[in-house]
């Protein structure tokens, strides 16, 4: 799959997917802060990690200059609208699989086959690299998200159980 540069993105009512770059940073900020209230309203208070602010804005551009990742954006005319990351994971006596993180589809592009070419860009992107395996962790609570991705041939693979101490 070829991807356009960030500059090759014309205004148009399709959608487009394609690299994230330096330049999407405050969409990118927007559109993961928009996941982290949508996963904190499924998970409850202290199970997503409190990063606002400064703090995402800067992991998320470390995240974006790290070319050992790879960030994928969605857009929708000008707008970007979905977002994906996906990076290698290396362990030793494990082998290399790609794992899938902050995927967000803003309400306005569901339905559109976001994700589904998000996660197509991905793999595309850790195919040439010599991966195949994709993982993606999701809340059990969210029917929607497990159900997208059930859809897309991501199947259970672990179950993490949790238990709080009193």
């Amino acid at each position: 799959m070829t991807l356009p540069a960030p500059s090759a993105t014309a205004a148009s009512s399709a959608l487009v997917i394609r690299r994230a770059s330096a330049q999407d940073l405050a969409m990118v900020v927007g559109l993961r802060a928009a996941l982290r209230r949508e996963e904190q309203a499924l998970a409850g208070a202290g199970l997503v990690p409190e990063e606002s602010g400064g703090a995402l804005r800067d992991l998320t551009r470390r995240q974006l200059a790290d070319t050992s990742q790879g960030w994928f954006v969605a857009t929708l005319g000008n707008e970007v609208c979905g977002i994906l990351r996906c990076a290698i994971a290396r362990r030793d006596g494990v082998a290399r699989y790609g794992v899938l993180t902050t995927a967000y589809v803003s309400p306005a592009c569901r339905q559109r086959g976001a994700l589904r070419a998000l996660v197509g860009a991905a793999a595309d992107w850790a195919g040439a690299r010599g991966v195949s395996d994709l993982r993606v962790r999701t809340n059990t609570g969210n029917a929607t998200a497990n159900a997208a991705w059930e859809a897309l041939g991501f199947v259970p693979a672990q179950v993490i159980r949790r238990r709080v101490h009193p």
